[in-house]
């Protein structure tokens, strides 16, 4: 789970990409989704 600005998704991508480095098998079952919540001002 990360923060949704710039850093927050730059650490989503590298967390992706070390999955698919390391647990590349759990990619093919689609054990992990990606779950974005909106961003709004009250």
């Amino acid at each position: 789970m990360t923060d949704q600005d710039q850093n927050g998704s730059h650490m989503k991508d590298l967390v992706a990409n070390l999955i698919q480095y390391k647990c590349s098998n759990l990619l093919k079952h689609d054990y992990i989704e990606v779950f974005i919540t909106p961003i709004l001002k009250v």
